[in-house]
């Protein structure tokens, strides 16, 4: 790949990554540092003979996977196949003004991960599965379940109105 060609590449898409990584994270500086491994393994590999979005799906991939791979070395892993079903026990005092962005972090990383790439990054149910190692047809579900998630978690802090 030239030097310009993946200037161009990475000025595009860092940002829209980094944001994506962050809302798993929620540490910027592990963000950074994911980002950066990310496009140092696309640089790495020959991937000239992608189009643009297939580039973008595997520096998203990539990114998902380190992410996993610093969960499971911290040992707080859980199966993503089996967190469809998991619901964080948090407690919310529904007295406190919280956002929309307070609320989205009651999500598991994996409801998280869903709900940003069907509708921050407009990614399809394919691109969604592959960038996450699901199956297709598991990922309507599962957005199904992260979207119902979503409203509960909005009805309990009183904010009415559905996504």
């Amino acid at each position: 790949m030239e030097e310009t060609e993946f200037k161009l590449f990475y000025e595009t898409h860092a940002k829209p990554l980094w944001a994506y990584v962050y809302r798993l994270t929620k540490d910027g500086t592990l963000s950074d540092d994911i980002v950066q491994e990310s496009f140092i393994r696309f640089l790495n590999h020959d991937l000239g003979f992608l189009s643009e979005s297939q580039k973008k799906s595997y520096v998203y991939q990539t990114a998902t996977n380190i992410f996993k791979d610093h969960l499971r070395k911290n040992k707080r892993m859980i199966s993503w196949e089996d967190a469809g079903d998991t619901l964080e026990s948090e407690t919310v005092n529904t007295a406190e003004k919280m956002d929309f962005e307070q609320a989205f972090d009651q999500l598991s990383a994996q409801h998280q991960s869903l709900l940003w790439l069907a509708y921050v990054e407009d990614y399809s149910h394919e691109d969604i599965a592959d960038i996450l190692k699901i199956k297709t047809h598991s990922v309507k579900v599962l957005l199904f379940r992260a979207k119902k998630r979503m409203s509960n978690i909005l009805k309990e802090l009183g904010i009415t109105g559905g996504i």
